[in-house]
């Protein structure tokens, strides 16, 4: 199949959102005021904005010291200030901002939009962007971006009539559980490089939810899937590397941890 246009081709695609983002070491005079300049730089097309939380510092770990004991997902506390969303017109696109992460989101707002900007037009947008800040801080603080995780989701929403289906979608779940209520399954897995390395980690979260519909069932699967890690060079172009090697991996095993007849119902092609 063709890696950037997953799965735009398909004309039933259960995808709903694409991240991709990185995290920074945050600069020490960088203050709340200074985040009206930052906004300033999108809000041509970026004219909305929403105050959320703080996501708080996390590092992908691979030693045998950590808060695990097994090597894992550290956290730290979280810094000060806020995370600022800056949305699009239409909603679909969203930038979010704070002094050590940014991320850029396209999100499917309406079930009858079947339209898919592909990898490369996120991936672009994506770039344009962080450049955009990047010289924007470069030029007031003097300081260039020391990138130290870079990260890539993909979510989908898998529409069933009831849990007892969620066999049919996804492998991970029991054919057949006719009483389901709930439903919530999460692991992780390590990736190797050819050499053998742990070098990113691949997260699977898998629950039920519910949402907005005018049809006879409002019950959704949202399979969540995060590549994160630290990149080779700590610069934007590692980043976009790593992040394009993390979307390939997430499209290879969402085909791995669905199912046949799920793929039948997607319409993918057997050479796909």
């Amino acid at each position: 199949m063709t890696i950037q246009d997953f799965p735009s081709h398909l004309p039933n695609a259960p995808l709903h959102e694409v991240v991709l983002g990185v995290q920074f070491s945050p600069l020490p005079s960088f203050t709340s005021v200074d985040t009206f300049d930052v906004w300033s730089l999108f809000s041509d097309k970026f004219p909305q904005v929403e105050e959320h939380r703080l996501i708080p510092p996390a590092f992908e770990v691979f030693t045998t010291e950590s808060v695990t004991g097994e090597g894992g997902s550290r956290g730290i506390a979280p810094s000060y200030g806020s995370r600022l969303w800056f949305v699009s017109e239409n909603d679909a696109n969203v930038i979010q901002f704070q002094r050590d992460r940014f991320l850029l989101n396209w999100r499917r707002r309406a079930e009858s939009d079947v339209r898919y900007t592909n990898f490369e037009e996120i991936s672009n947008r994506f770039s344009t962007n962080l450049e955009r800040l990047s010289d924007h801080l470069a030029a007031k603080f003097k300081s260039g971006l020391e990138i130290n995780q870079a990260e890539v989701s993909y979510i989908d929403r898998i529409p069933v009539k009831s849990l007892s289906e969620s066999g049919s979608w996804v492998t991970l779940c029991p054919e057949n559980i006719p009483n389901a209520e709930s439903l919530y399954m999460t692991f992780s897995e390590s990736i190797n490089d050819a050499k053998g390395n742990k070098y990113a980690r691949l997260h699977h979260e898998l629950r039920n939810f519910q949402f907005d519909s005018h049809t006879s069932s409002n019950i959704a699967l949202r399979l969540t899937m995060t590549f994160r890690g630290k990149p080779m060079k700590r610069d934007i172009a590692g980043a976009l590397d790593f992040i394009e090697d993390g979307q390939k991996q997430i499209s290879s095993r969402f085909w791995e941890i669905t199912t046949e007849s799920a793929h039948d119902y997607w319409e993918r092609k057997q050479n796909d």
